[in-house]
């Protein structure tokens, strides 16, 4: 007669291993934070124009696939799921940037006036 041991042992071995699961986008949105943020910097020290920065966007899609590639290169018993929220925040930063950017333009430019 088989005790309770020899029975879980046999379910056990027959449960495949769920694989790790990486998360890929979260260094991308570290990444494009930190470059993002140094380019606004610049525009105001160096006088670096908008349209510049405006046009690097593809960079994003660029670091993001090198991301994935990266994980699927050095990672290959992990299962890679791309980081929603991280992609989200991506976006979500880029755009709020970019509507600070125009009213910083449109007050340079005095298309922006206050009734101070």
């Amino acid at each position: 007669m088989e005790g309770p041991t020899s029975t879980n042992q046999t379910a056990a071995s027959r449960v495949p291993e769920k694989m790790p699961v990486r998360r890929v986008g979260s260094l991308t949105l570290g990444i494009c934070l930190v470059g993002y943020g140094i380019l606004f910097l610049a525009n105001k020290l160096f006088s670096i124009s908008y349209e510049f920065i405006f046009q690097l966007w593809p960079v994003l899609f660029i670091l993001l696939g090198l991301e994935v590639l990266a994980g699927s290169i050095f990672h290959k018993n992990e299962k890679i799921r791309l980081d929603f929220f991280a992609c989200l925040m991506i976006f979500l930063a880029i755009c709020f940037a970019m509507c600070l950017a125009c009213v910083d333009y449109g007050i340079q430019h005095g298309y922006v006036h206050f009734g101070w």
